[in-house]
């Protein structure tokens, strides 16, 4: 786990003024979903070292952008916390929002990345990234990928395969995942870069062909599922992420407690245990860490957006 020093324990955490009453973390998504779980799991572990409760409030809508919005216009005083993923960068560079959501929002630490797993239906008959790519070229125009939306890492995922392995996938969006792995399980659409968790029970019980992994390596529980990387295009990084942020303003001070605080947190083994099981890393870096990463992937997501005439709904 790429972790910073952690510096103060949680007990001196606890005894600086701040926090002196709960703090409200705002999770743009449904109750019940990956990146709610994973932040009420969080925001637990962060109770108990800042000796404040943690209150966790769902403001789901319009690409995560109601709960952005809602912490960008909060007072900047470390009272306000937003639990957001990697839609921050795509609503950041590509959707049209009333006010400037980088220049908005702090970033206090990133919390996790997990790869996705493509995948495709056994009927297809492929069993590997390359004899898709091959099957892809044999059939132009013929062959689909799924996303859980516009914008999705699912959907960056499929265009960033089309750009380097220089295929023409074409590209179906749903509404979530459900929908889009139900229609590769039943054949309707060819392939889908989908989550370990949504995927794993599919993948074992032969289901699902897992192709490749995302990520640069391959995943501890699946070893046996080569990266894109490794079998052929070289650089091929797409991962999802978590993390924490906080109204454009807020002092320099608390910020750097909430960053060492959410380290801490994330070294509790059995948090570690259970979301290793789900197919996350856990990470807990500094604000600085973090800034460079969301600039990055801000830039990253724009160009793709550019040259494959990505336009989110608005």
């Amino acid at each position: 786990m790429a972790c910073l020093a952690l510096g103060p324990s949680s007990a001196s955490l606890a005894q600086a003024s701040y926090p002196s009453h709960p703090v409200q973390m705002v999770v743009p998504f449904s109750a019940g979903g990956g990146a709610d779980e994973t932040a009420r799991e969080l925001a637990r572990r962060l109770s108990s070292i800042l000796g404040q409760v943690i209150v966790v409030d769902n403001r789901p809508g319009a690409g995560n952008s109601v709960g952005e919005a809602l912490v960008a216009r909060a007072p900047a005083d470390g009272y306000t916390l937003l639990y957001d993923t990697s839609p921050f960068a795509v609503n950041a560079s590509l959707r049209k929002l009333p006010f400037n959501l980088r220049a908005a929002l702090q970033p206090v630490s990133l919390v996790v990345t997990a790869p996705m797993i493509l995948v495709a239906a056994p009927s297809l008959g492929v069993n590997n990234l390359n004899e898709l790519i091959q099957y892809v070229k044999q059939h132009p125009g013929q062959v689909s990928f799924a996303s859980a939306g516009v914008g999705s890492a699912a959907h960056f995922a499929g265009e960033t395969l089309n750009a380097m392995a220089g295929i023409d996938m074409l590209h179906i969006p749903y509404k979530g995942g459900t929908g889009a792995i139900s229609d590769v399980l039943g054949g309707r659409v060819a392939v889908y870069f989908a989550s370990p968790l949504s995927s794993a029970a599919y993948i074992n019980s032969g289901r699902l062909k897992a192709l490749a992994v995302s990520s640069p390596g391959r995943l501890p529980q699946f070893s046996a599922i080569p990266s894109v990387a490794e079998q052929g295009l070289t650089g091929f990084d797409i991962q999802t992420w978590h993390g924490v942020f906080v109204p454009q303003g807020t002092p320099s001070s608390i910020i750097d407690q909430l960053s060492k605080a959410i380290q801490l947190a994330l070294s509790d083994q059995m948090l570690e245990d259970r979301l290793l099981k789900q197919g996350y890393t856990l990470i807990g870096n500094s604000p600085q860490a973090f800034s460079v990463f969301i600039d990055d992937e801000i830039s990253r997501w724009a160009s793709m957006a550019k040259s494959r005439n990505i336009v989110l709904d608005q």
